[in-house]
């Protein structure tokens, strides 16, 4: 089994973000890393945002989408930050979220 270890900052930043107890924390990240998508697998505008966020980060992460929520993985699994997504790309993202998972259903 994946253990995913949570910087403080990441630590930090999703419970004040999300409002997320402290229990919670790592078996949020594993479970944003078992089913989100990553950066390659998105699209358009929603695409386009989180290369933005993915170079802020000098692109020596692993970014995964997941419950409407951008979550920054280093190489090592370790969470570093995540952010909300813009209520703009909200629409965008489930149906990019529902078309994955419906392709994941299919491979198992």
């Amino acid at each position: 089994m994946l253990h995913i270890f949570t910087t403080a900052h990441g630590a930090d930043s999703l419970r004040r973000r999300f409002r997320a107890p402290r229990k919670s924390i790592d078996r949020r990240a594993l479970t944003a890393i078992d089913k989100g998508m990553s950066r390659e697998n998105l699209t358009g505008d929603l695409r386009k945002w989180v290369d933005l966020k993915y170079f802020s980060h000098d692109g020596l992460s692993n970014p995964v989408l997941w419950a409407n929520t951008l979550w920054i993985f280093g190489f090592d699994d370790r969470l570093i930050t995540c952010f909300p997504l813009p209520g703009n790309l909200n629409k965008d993202a489930v149906k990019q979220l529902e078309k994955h998972r419906k392709c994941r259903n299919k491979l198992e």
